[in-house]
C-alpha cells in the first residue's frame, strides 16, 4: 500500500480551514499593518515569530506593492512587482528571484493580508505571513511614503 504526502502551504492550508471567505485587496490601497506573525523554515527547523507594529503600511497599486516604514527602529522599504492579480488574489515578482519562484502570491481575509512572500525582508524561501491591517485614506498616503528612505 502506499502512502501519498499532501503538503499544503500555511496560507493554503488557513484558506481552506477558514470559514470566512476571502475578500478583495483594494487595488489601489494602502493599509497601516497592526501585527504581524512571520513563519519560516530554516535549515530544517521552523521558526515563528509575531510582532506588534506602529508605523508599517502596505501599499499597493496596479504595478507592485509597498511595504515601506519602521519596526523596532529599522527602516524598511521593499518593493515587489505585481505580475497580475484577481479579486482575491495578488501574483507578485521579486527581481531577486528567478521567475515562477513558487507562485507568490497574497490572499486577503476579513482584515489579515496573507501570503507565501516575506514582505519585510529579502529572504523568502519557505515562508508564510500573516499581517492584520487597517486601510487608511489615500490623502495621508504620499507623506507616509516619506517614511522609505
Amino acid at each position: 500500500m502506499t502512502r501519498h504526502r499532501f503538503a499544503l502551504t500555511i496560507p493554503a492550508a488557513m484558506l481552506l480551514f477558514s470559514a470566512n471567505a476571502i475578500t478583495p485587496i483594494d487595488i489601489p490601497a494602502t493599509y497601516l499593518c497592526k501585527a504581524v506573525r512571520l513563519t519560516q523554515e530554516k535549515n530544517g527547523r521552523i521558526y515563528s515569530k509575531g510582532f506588534q507594529v506602529q508605523q508599517l503600511y502596505l501599499k499597493f497599486t496596479h504595478r507592485e506593492v509597498s511595504a515601506f516604514g519602521t519596526h523596532s527602529k529599522i527602516s524598511v522599504c521593499r518593493k515587489l512587482g505585481i505580475r497580475y492579480f484577481t479579486r482575491d488574489t495578488v501574483y507578485l515578482e521579486d527581481p531577486e528571484l528567478p521567475f515562477g519562484h513558487s507562485e507568490l502570491k497574497l490572499y486577503m481575509l476579513g482584515d489579515t493580508i496573507m501570503g507565501n512572500v516575506n514582505l519585510f525582508d529579502k529572504d523568502t524561501s519557505e515562508v508564510s505571513v500573516k499581517v492584520i491591517v487597517k486601510k487608511i485614506p489615500v490623502l495621508r498616503d504620499r507623506e507616509l511614503e516619506q517614511l522609505c528612505q
